[in-house]
């Protein structure tokens, strides 16, 4: 009624925003606001500690202080292998400090192990293809948090040990107390002077008194075995009697006591046999179409299966030939430009240029990476071969589609192929 005094609601004024408050409003750190202006690159698997330094920097840049913000963020910075391993923390819901929880979770369950990275900076694997100062900040980043409480003394003695021969001598005549960054500069000029100096993989075996032990061993066995092999021919000899029927002598005394029994300047049993198409030879044998010996050849391509294998680190598909005896990578236009240093054969007698060795860093998403030197070779596809393979424990299981990690147990999955390969043998 209109004679009824009715109360009136409280007003509150509306304030004005000012350029202060919109400059407070974009230092939140919204989701909307934060999606635009952070997009923070995959994480890098094979140094986590490095990305997640990386991703809180940028986090302190735009502002971005709640926990479940930085969550998001780096949630969606995850690859998918990622993800299955911290699938429980990824559907977990109202905890605390989901970032700081899937952060440690990430570090524990990706990261190289303590002892697989003392492993690492303990192995013999040299130099490669990188600088001293290079191999260096590698060993560093393997020790992390550990590196003020490890004594650089010794990390100075296993630093000096994985530099070529001639390195090592002039470093070995600087004081003790130089800084360890000053050694690896000192060894980076002198490489820059000395090319021939690079290639730390080719150690010299007289420096080595268990290689030159090696070589004596197996120089003796290669005695007794061509005393054995004398021993056998001469019963080969006895036994074979003679006959009156050529062709019969020919089926019954063996190839080696047929050849023996030929003039000098003659050929084997295999070459007069089969000529070209002969696949053995037996000395004395002058036959002049015959190859001579090569270091390395191959075999007949032929259809078989194989495991393909994606690198995260050279981003190269390897196929996993558990028949090869070698790795090898094709070689590009510049590596085909120089002569080569060695050859493979195939079996039809097809030259394969060799042209040199690399060292590669490989991660197959099996917790640890695979540091291994390769031939650089005029193939068209990368191989690991059985080298690679025994080396570091790995099995092929082509049924399953999987690479075992025979140390670990843990698994990665491949892409079975019916390849035409051409498998390489290392006699």
């Amino acid at each position: 009624m209109l004679g009824t005094t009715a109360e009136s609601p409280t007003l509150t004024p509306v304030r004005q925003a000012t350029s202060t408050d919109s400059h407070t409003d974009l230092s939140t750190d919204s989701p909307s606001v934060s999606a635009v202006a952070l997009k923070l690159p995959q994480i890098w698997r094979q140094d986590p500690f490095a990305w997640f330094a990386y991703a809180e920097t940028n986090f302190n840049l735009h502002g971005i202080t709640r926990s479940r913000t930085k969550y998001n963020h780096l949630v969606s910075a995850l690859p998918y292998e990622v993800i299955a391993e911290v699938r429980d923390i990824l559907c977990s819901t109202e905890v605390e400090d989901p970032y700081g929880l899937m952060k440690q979770a990430i570090i524990d369950r990706t990261a190289i192990s303590e002892r697989e990275r003392f492993r690492q900076l303990l192995s013999r694997e040299g130099l490669g293809d990188g600088k001293p100062s290079q191999l260096l900040r590698h060993m560093q980043s393997l020790l992390q948090h550990d590196s003020k409480n490890f004594d650089n003394r010794l990390l100075r003695e296993l630093f000096t040990q994985k530099l070529p021969v001639a390195i090592q001598r002039v470093l070995a005549t600087m004081p003790t107390s130089t800084a360890l960054e000053t050694l690896a500069s000192v060894a980076d000029r002198v490489m820059d002077v000395d090319e021939n100096c690079i290639n730390a993989v080719q150690t010299s075996s007289h420096s080595n008194p268990q290689i030159l032990d090696l070589e004596k061993k197996v120089s003796d066995l290669s005695d007794q075995v061509s005393k054995l092999l004398a021993i056998v021919q001469k019963n080969e000899d006895r036994s074979c009697s003679p006959s009156r029927d050529r062709q019969r002598r020919v089926q019954h005394c063996s190839p080696q006591r047929q050849n023996n029994s030929t003039a000098s300047g003659q050929q084997c049993y295999y070459h007069k046999s089969f000529g070209t198409a002969a696949r053995k030879c037996v000395s004395p044998c002058n036959y002049k179409g015959k190859r001579e010996p090569r270091v390395m050849t191959t075999t007949t391509a032929r259809k078989r299966r194989v495991l393909r294998l994606p690198d995260r680190h050279t981003n190269l598909n390897f196929l996993i030939e558990t028949g090869a005896d070698v790795s090898i990578l094709p070689a590009s236009t510049t590596d085909r430009s120089k002569p080569p240093t060695s050859h493979l054969y195939s079996a039809n007698g097809s030259s394969i240029p060799v042209f040199r060795e690399k060292s590669l860093t490989l991660d197959f998403g099996l917790r640890r990476t695979f540091r291994w030197v390769v031939l650089i070779a005029n193939v068209k596809q990368p191989i690991l071969g059985a080298d690679f393979l025994h080396h570091f424990n790995l099995l092929v299981d082509l049924k399953k589609r999987v690479l075992v990690d025979g140390t670990t147990n843990l698994k990665t999955t491949g892409d079975p192929e019916l390849k035409r390969v051409s498998t390489v043998y290392n006699r």
